[in-house]
């Protein structure tokens, strides 16, 4: 085949959006993941001002300036202080399986790519970071990685 001849296939890009990032994940988080919410606040509520924060990249602190309808910041945080984090770590697998294996056929192949990363670390090392806190080359004024 000659490069004259060859014609582009054009396939879109797919990209998540804010929302469909959120609906992707909620239904999962509730199934598995239980927040004992006392008043008008809900877990689903939670969740969505947690991703909202996470995919829009804002912190707990400026989620009240930012959006309406939110919870406050000291409702979130005492909400997620409450998450016992070794019954999460447990759970992520059938969080992050749940929709994966509605979604996929069995007998097709598929490709997957994956993303490591080191983010730089400023912490000190202890017994409740010492697994995930590792060293390596000098970058951004620290040689200490949250991988």
């Amino acid at each position: 085949m000659s490069l004259l001849s060859y014609k582009p296939v054009y396939r879109p890009k797919i990209e998540l959006k804010s929302k469909e990032c959120i609906d992707a994940i909620l239904q999962p988080l509730k199934d598995h993941v239980t927040i004992k919410i006392n008043g008008s606040l809900t877990s689903e509520d939670v969740f969505r001002n947690v991703f909202s924060m996470a995919v829009n990249r804002n912190s707990v602190h400026s989620i009240t300036t930012q959006y309406q309808d939110v919870a406050c910041e000291t409702s979130l945080l005492y909400r997620i202080k409450k998450l016992n984090m070794e019954e999460r770590i447990k759970s992520n697998e059938k969080i992050l399986l749940q929709e994966v294996i509605k979604t996929l056929k069995t007998g097709k192949s598929y490709e997957f790519a994956a993303n490591y990363t080191n983010d730089p670390y400023y912490g000190k090392k202890d017994q409740s970071n010492e697994k995930y806190v590792i060293r390596g080359q000098a970058k951004k004024s620290t040689n200490s990685f949250y991988s």
